[in-house]
């Protein structure tokens, strides 16, 4: 029996898996040569609803492996700082 194909659009690394009983779990996979490399970023499991797993992927997971992919360096000018701050001195 052929598995059914999600149509929903995933996230970069993002994998669907089909279960038994019908449905989808969804998992978060890094690349095998960024784990060779010592990322710091692990695969995870996302569980079954669709929304809540894309939504960790792009707002923690993605944007931490980005992070670490550039070394840091990914960090955009004038995110997250307050004027009158020591941040913003610094800035």
């Amino acid at each position: 029996m052929k598995s059914r194909r999600s149509a929903l659009p995933l996230p970069r690394y993002t994998l669907p898996k089909p279960l038994k009983g019908g449905g989808w779990a969804y998992y978060f996979n890094v690349p095998t040569w960024a784990r060779r490399k010592g990322c710091t970023v692990h695969n995870e499991p996302l569980g079954t609803d669709y929304d809540i797993a894309v939504r960790r992927v792009e707002k923690v997971l993605l944007p931490a492996f980005d992070s670490w992919r550039t070394g840091g360096d990914d960090a955009h000018p004038g995110v997250g700082v307050v004027v009158g701050t020591l941040d913003w001195m610094f800035h």
